[in-house]
C-alpha cells in the first residue's frame, strides 16, 4: 500500500500568471522541490532552463499559490497524492502538473507511482479540461 508524504503550501486565492511564464513576480527561493537522483541520468527531463522536473512543478504549482511552493522528496514506497477537493485549483489539477508529477517520482527512483489522471483529476471537476 503506497503512503502519502504530507505536501507543504499555502492556500491562496489563485492570482492571475502565465503558467508558462519565465519570469516569476516572487523570489524563485520561495520555490523548493528534491533534485533528481544521481544514480540515473534524468537530464533529459529538464526544461529549455535546465531545472529538473520537481522544481518545474514547483513553479507551475507556485502560479496559483500566493506564497511559493514546497514539493517535498519522496520517502521508499511513497506517492504523490492528488489534489484533494481543499487543494485542487487549475495549477494542481493540469495535465502538465500531473506529468511533472509522474517525472518528478521517476527522477527520484520511485518507479511511476502516479495514479490515472481520471483518480489524479477526482477532484478537479471545476478546472479540469477535457482536452488535457
Amino acid at each position: 500500500m503506497w503512503k502519502s508524504p504530507i505536501m507543504t503550501f499555502e492556500l491562496a486565492v489563485p492570482v492571475v500568471a502565465a503558467i508558462g511564464s519565465t519570469s516569476l513576480s516572487r523570489s524563485d527561493s520561495a520555490y523548493t522541490a528534491p533534485s533528481c537522483s544521481a544514480t540515473s541520468d534524468w537530464t533529459w527531463m529538464y526544461n529549455q532552463q535546465e531545472k529538473p522536473p520537481c522544481l518545474t512543478a514547483s513553479f507551475l504549482v507556485g502560479a496559483c499559490i500566493t506564497k511559493g511552493y514546497t514539493i517535498l522528496k519522496l520517502p521508499a514506497g511513497f506517492r504523490y497524492d492528488p489534489p484533494s477537493s481543499i487543494t485542487a485549483n487549475i495549477c494542481l489539477c493540469s495535465w502538465a502538473v500531473y506529468n511533472l508529477y509522474g517525472a518528478c517520482s521517476l527522477c527520484q527512483d520511485q518507479g511511476n507511482p502516479l495514479m490515472t489522471w481520471d483518480v489524479w483529476t477526482t477532484n478537479c471537476s471545476n478546472f479540469k479540461s477535457d482536452d488535457r
